[in-house]
């Protein structure tokens, strides 16, 4: 018998593709291609370009209110643990300014959270730079997330030249490079997702030897999914799964396998288990008590019960009431068109030589994005704010669609391999990277192509969920209005937690006083400066109200104003509403008349001019100013209301009914009067059944 080599693997070319060093350490192996060393250092140079590029482009670039919410969340989480359980303040969580934090917050795993909070408090980083060291971590772990998706496009016989091209079009598709700025929720999910995925195929693809390597990385990432979202229990269905077809697939492999299964199963049950352990232990909520409230967890991040307001195709709906291809038409606009048709591309590639090996992988990756997507429709989980929920399956259909144009590079001649591949690599993303560099940092808001671009979709969809035009639009007012230097300023905005951390913070302005106020009644409180962003505008809003009267000032995304700063040199619209409150009712018509001269797009000015002059029973009037107002806001409630009422006091009983209906269906709930009224119409118009239906509404 000849003797073996002692760094040669037990296992045969027939069982296993995937050769591995028995004693090397490497937690991302080289798979089996024989790497260029020129691709090599092209690789890992390329990757401290983008790191260096990264941090210093997104260094403060913006945050939002949801992570500071996170960032009160992690404080209180820590609280919990140096108390030894008796604080459960992280069920109440507050931020500076006294805005309360959504008790569903608690059902997040604390794993990010914590460790950011942890930094800050061991560094003893002062409150205007804690979200600079938030900001560093995401950043890095945005980054990590690119640097597995390249290793694994590598391990599955990609090499060094597969991993530049999945490095390069992950980094430059806007949408992911965006949120890997500040999205605390989603990259760091995304990356325990991917590396997940990544230790189970190279688990797999050492067969039938046991890679403890694999299982480590295996025990971090489902620690990292888990402890970021309960949604990272997908992932061990998903690992059940693999295993199960690749055994299916190999049944060489399953015969050899079967022998040791006792160890492989205890491998992968341990590392399992420890990493949800590791995910609860810094989870509060589930450690108190971690069966109920893991059930609990999932059935509330799965069914969001918060009604949030979207635009979808041009139309108002709520995040309770999408239509079933919500999340792929997302994806449809807003992966760069490069990308979309090469992964099409691969997937007809990968169908027509499934019988190879490696294609065997590409597969279990098919799995791994399609899963979660199919499961999202099915379940009809409540999505929100485009398609960020699902942003961890991208790196992997990134790594997918790298197949196609990976086997056809190999074809070029290996002295020209390196600056084709960059070049041609590239000019396929010119667009987004074009793109990014003009609306930096908006690059997460990116259409594509396909879709004829942002300005196109202005009106159609989402675009500043996040408000990071809130941070510009800050900065813009204290640099030049100084509002600090002013007396008696009040600051409106619809994202006050931000607004107040930034002039507290970054400006030391403590004499402003800032409220909230939405763009739907920046008419009713008396600010001297607004700043309000574009989230949760329609595209009738959008159209006829925004920017609106009195800007000064937009931060613009394509041409295209995301947020305004807006100064009231005079108040008629303000005093107009005091005086209604007052029932000055003529006063108040005066006062509205006169500010609708100056912004006819002001809806509840109408309102108050309608409410004014139905109250003095001009009534004709009253209808006039209604229809003039319905013009431009056909969905008005109380125009529409006062339209019915105008039509009752003239006797045409079905005219009244149809408004006062069309009011009921539209806006805010119906109040008592309204039902009242409608069953005093129909019983004048002798339909008894309905009459009795509105007024068992009424009681």
């Amino acid at each position: 018998m000849k003797n073996k080599k002692k760094n040669t693997p037990i296992v045969s070319n027939k069982t296993t593709q995937f050769k591995k060093e028995k004693f090397k350490f490497s937690l991302f192996s080289e798979g089996t291609f024989k790497n260029d060393k020129r691709w090599k250092a092209t690789f890992y140079i390329s990757f401290i370009l983008i790191t260096l590029f990264t941090f210093i482009s997104g260094f403060n670039s913006s945050f939002h209110q949801d992570e500071m919410d996170m960032n009160a969340y992690g404080k209180n989480n820590l609280l919990y643990y140096s108390s030894f359980g008796s604080d459960t303040s992280y069920l109440h969580s507050e931020l500076p300014d006294g805005t309360k934090v959504s008790n569903i917050i608690k059902n997040y795993g604390g794993l990010f959270d914590n460790i950011a909070c942890g930094i800050n408090q061991l560094l003893e980083i002062k409150p205007k730079n804690e979200f600079i060291i938030r900001h560093f971590i995401c950043q890095l772990m945005g980054l990590l997330t690119i640097f597995v998706a390249s290793f694994l496009t590598k391990h599955l016989k990609g090499g060094y030249a597969g991993a530049q091209v999945t490095l390069l079009l992950l980094f430059f598709t806007p949408l992911f490079y965006g949120h890997t700025i500040f999205n605390t929720k989603d990259i760091p999910f995304a990356l325990g997702y991917i590396l997940t995925i990544y230790a189970i195929i190279r688990y797999l693809s050492a067969l039938p030897q046991i890679d403890k390597q694999s299982l480590v990385l295996l025990t971090i990432g489902i620690a990292l999914a888990i402890g970021i979202r309960i949604g990272g229990l997908i992932l061990i269905g998903i690992i059940g799964l693999y295993i199960i077809i690749y055994m299916l697939l190999n049944k060489p492999i399953y015969k050899t396998v079967i022998l040791k299964f006792r160890y492989h199963f205890i491998g992968l049950f341990c590392a399992i288990l420890i990493g949800l352990f590791i995910a609860i232990l810094n989870w509060p909520y589930a450690l108190s008590a971690p069966f109920q409230h893991l059930v609990d967890a999932f059935n509330v991040v799965s069914k969001f019960p918060q009604r949030i307001p979207l635009m979808f195709e041009g139309k108002s709906t709520h995040s309770l009431n999408i239509p079933w291809y919500y999340s792929l038409k997302w994806m449809s606009i807003t992966i760069p068109t490069a990308i979309l048709i090469l992964f099409f591309i691969s997937l007809i590639y990968v169908l027509m030589n499934r019988k190879e090996k490696r294609i065997q992988f590409y597969l279990l990756l098919l799995l791994a994005i399609l899963a979660p997507l199919f499961y999202s429709i099915w379940s009809k989980m409540a999505l929100y704010s485009s398609w960020r929920h699902l942003l961890f399956i991208y790196p992997l259909i990134v790594v997918f669609a790298s197949l196609f144009i990976i086997d056809s590079f190999s074809k070029i001649k290996p002295k020209y391999q390196i600056i084709a591949t960059i070049i041609i690599t590239l000019s396929l993303v010119s667009h987004p990277i074009y793109w990014s560099i003009k609306n930096h940092p908006f690059e997460y808001v990116y259409f594509n192509e396909i879709s004829d671009g942002f300005e196109h979709n202005y009106y159609e969809y989402e675009t500043d969920y996040w408000q990071v035009g809130i941070q510009k639009a800050v900065d813009w007012l204290y640099e030049n209005e100084k509002p600090q230097l002013q007396k008696n300023v009040i600051i409106g905005s619809n994202a006050v937690p931000v607004t107040h951390y930034l002039a507290r913070y970054k400006y030391h302005d403590s004499v402003s006083k800032i409220g909230y106020c939405g763009i739907n009644a920046i008419n009713l409180f008396n600010w001297k400066y607004l700043i309000v962003n574009v989230v949760f505008l329609n595209n009738n809003r959008l159209n006829k109200s925004f920017p609106p009267y009195g800007t000064i000032h937009t931060i613009d995304v394509d041409g295209k104003p995301v947020c305004a700063i807006v100064k009231r040199e005079e108040r008629l619209d303000y005093e107009a509403i005091v005086a209604m409150d007052k029932k000055e009712f003529k006063k108040a018509d005066s006062l509205a008349q006169l500010y609708l001269q100056k912004d006819p797009n002001a809806e509840t000015i109408y309102e108050v001019s309608a409410v004014s002059k139905g109250a003095m029973n001009d009534w004709n009037n009253c209808y006039l100013i209604c229809q003039e107002g319905l013009k431009l806001f056909p969905t008005n409630q109380k125009l529409l209301y006062y339209t019915g009422v105008y039509f009752g006091l003239h006797n045409d009983y079905n005219k009244a009914i149809y408004y006062l209906e069309l009011s009921i269906q539209k806006g805010n709930p119906p109040t008592k009067l309204i039902f009242k009224q409608l069953s005093n119409l129909y019983h004048l118009i002798k339909d008894d059944e309905k009459a009795r239906y509105y007024y068992k509404l009424a009681l």
